[in-house]
Protein backbone atom coordinates (compact mmCIF):
# COMPACT_ATOMS: atom_id res chain seq x y z
CA UNK A 1 0.00 0.00 0.00
CA UNK A 2 3.09 2.29 1.17
CA UNK A 3 4.49 1.64 -2.41
CA UNK A 4 1.60 2.51 -4.68
CA UNK A 5 1.18 5.95 -2.43
CA UNK A 6 4.19 6.39 -3.61
CA UNK A 7 4.04 6.33 -6.90
CA UNK A 8 1.15 8.19 -7.10
CA UNK A 9 2.90 10.47 -4.99
CA UNK A 10 5.96 10.71 -7.93
CA UNK A 11 3.95 10.57 -10.72
CA UNK A 12 1.69 13.78 -9.64
CA UNK A 13 5.09 15.46 -8.84
CA UNK A 14 6.61 14.49 -11.81
CA UNK A 15 3.47 15.76 -13.78
CA UNK A 16 3.51 19.13 -11.46
CA UNK A 17 7.45 19.68 -12.17
CA UNK A 18 6.52 19.15 -15.68
CA UNK A 19 3.66 21.52 -16.22
CA UNK A 20 5.43 24.50 -14.12
CA UNK A 21 8.72 23.91 -16.91
CA UNK A 22 6.14 23.81 -20.21
CA UNK A 23 4.87 27.28 -18.30
CA UNK A 24 8.38 28.92 -18.07
CA UNK A 25 9.44 27.82 -20.98
CA UNK A 26 6.21 29.22 -22.70
CA UNK A 27 6.90 32.49 -21.09
CA UNK A 28 10.93 32.70 -22.30
CA UNK A 29 10.62 31.52 -25.72
CA UNK A 30 6.69 31.12 -26.51
CA UNK A 31 5.57 33.95 -29.43
CA UNK A 32 4.44 37.29 -27.30
CA UNK A 33 4.15 39.62 -30.27
CA UNK A 34 0.98 40.20 -31.67
CA UNK A 35 2.15 42.48 -35.00
CA UNK A 36 5.01 44.09 -36.57
CA UNK A 37 6.27 47.26 -34.81
CA UNK A 38 9.02 49.10 -34.45
CA UNK A 39 9.59 51.50 -30.92
CA UNK A 40 11.93 54.24 -30.46
CA UNK A 41 13.53 54.07 -27.21
CA UNK A 42 14.53 57.38 -25.98
CA UNK A 43 17.56 58.42 -23.68
CA UNK A 44 16.87 58.11 -20.24
CA UNK A 45 14.29 56.28 -20.47
CA UNK A 46 12.81 53.88 -17.90
CA UNK A 47 11.67 50.75 -17.47
CA UNK A 48 7.95 51.75 -16.96
CA UNK A 49 7.88 53.97 -20.37
CA UNK A 50 9.41 50.81 -22.49
CA UNK A 51 6.77 48.59 -20.74
CA UNK A 52 3.97 51.00 -22.06
CA UNK A 53 5.52 51.34 -25.57
CA UNK A 54 5.55 47.74 -25.98
CA UNK A 55 2.16 47.08 -24.03
CA UNK A 56 -0.30 47.41 -27.31
CA UNK A 57 1.64 44.94 -29.45
CA UNK A 58 2.80 41.87 -26.57
CA UNK A 59 0.17 39.28 -25.81
CA UNK A 60 1.06 38.57 -21.92
CA UNK A 61 2.87 41.84 -20.92
CA UNK A 62 3.43 40.06 -17.21
CA UNK A 63 5.48 37.45 -19.31
CA UNK A 64 7.40 40.18 -20.75
CA UNK A 65 7.97 41.92 -17.67
CA UNK A 66 9.20 38.62 -15.68
CA UNK A 67 11.48 38.07 -18.48
CA UNK A 68 12.90 41.42 -18.42
CA UNK A 69 13.48 41.61 -14.95
CA UNK A 70 15.31 37.57 -14.62
CA UNK A 71 17.46 39.07 -17.79
CA UNK A 72 18.43 42.17 -15.84
CA UNK A 73 17.23 44.76 -18.46
CA UNK A 74 15.57 47.16 -16.61
CA UNK A 75 18.75 48.20 -15.42
CA UNK A 76 20.22 48.08 -19.07
CA UNK A 77 17.98 49.97 -21.95
CA UNK A 78 19.75 50.89 -23.76
CA UNK A 79 18.06 53.87 -26.43
CA UNK A 80 17.03 53.39 -29.97
CA UNK A 81 15.04 52.66 -33.04
CA UNK A 82 14.04 48.69 -32.88
CA UNK A 83 12.25 46.08 -34.34
CA UNK A 84 10.00 43.82 -33.00
CA UNK A 85 8.21 41.12 -35.38
CA UNK A 86 5.04 39.41 -34.94
CA UNK A 87 5.51 35.69 -33.42
CA UNK A 88 8.50 36.76 -31.18
CA UNK A 89 9.43 35.59 -28.28
CA UNK A 90 10.33 37.53 -25.22
CA UNK A 91 13.88 36.33 -24.91
CA UNK A 92 14.55 37.65 -28.60
CA UNK A 93 13.14 40.78 -27.96
CA UNK A 94 14.72 41.28 -24.44
CA UNK A 95 18.11 39.98 -25.86
CA UNK A 96 17.86 42.82 -29.03
CA UNK A 97 16.75 45.60 -26.79
CA UNK A 98 19.55 44.56 -24.05
CA UNK A 99 22.25 44.16 -26.78
CA UNK A 100 21.73 47.67 -28.74
CA UNK A 101 20.81 45.50 -31.86
CA UNK A 102 18.92 48.53 -33.76
CA UNK A 103 16.63 48.48 -36.95
CA UNK A 104 18.70 50.53 -39.89
CA UNK A 105 17.32 53.68 -41.14
CA UNK A 106 17.66 53.95 -44.74
CA UNK A 107 17.28 57.87 -45.35
CA UNK A 108 17.35 59.27 -49.05
CA UNK A 109 18.69 62.89 -50.01
CA UNK A 110 17.59 63.96 -53.25
CA UNK A 111 19.42 66.77 -55.28
CA UNK A 112 16.90 69.71 -54.01
CA UNK A 113 18.87 69.62 -50.84
CA UNK A 114 21.12 72.73 -51.10
CA UNK A 115 21.57 74.32 -47.20
CA UNK A 116 22.40 72.69 -44.15
CA UNK A 117 19.28 73.44 -42.52
CA UNK A 118 17.31 71.78 -45.49
CA UNK A 119 19.19 68.50 -44.51
CA UNK A 120 18.93 68.85 -40.71
CA UNK A 121 14.93 68.48 -41.59
CA UNK A 122 14.81 65.79 -43.72
CA UNK A 123 17.35 63.86 -41.11
CA UNK A 124 15.76 64.81 -38.51
CA UNK A 125 12.31 63.41 -39.98
CA UNK A 126 13.92 59.99 -40.04
CA UNK A 127 16.17 59.84 -37.21
CA UNK A 128 15.96 60.36 -33.27
CA UNK A 129 17.26 63.83 -32.94
CA UNK A 130 15.69 67.13 -33.43
CA UNK A 131 16.81 69.72 -36.22
CA UNK A 132 18.77 72.10 -34.25
CA UNK A 133 20.74 69.55 -32.93
CA UNK A 134 22.00 68.15 -35.90
CA UNK A 135 22.76 71.88 -36.64
CA UNK A 136 24.38 72.44 -33.54
CA UNK A 137 26.58 69.23 -33.66
CA UNK A 138 27.43 70.23 -37.45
Amino acid sequence: MNKIKLLRFLVVLSMLFSTMSCNYYIYIFGGNVTETTTIIIKENTDFETVLEQIKPYLKDIEAFKWVAEKKKYPQAIKSGRYKIEKGESNNAIINRLRSGSQETVDVKLGYEIKTTSQLARVLAKNLSFTQDDFLVAL
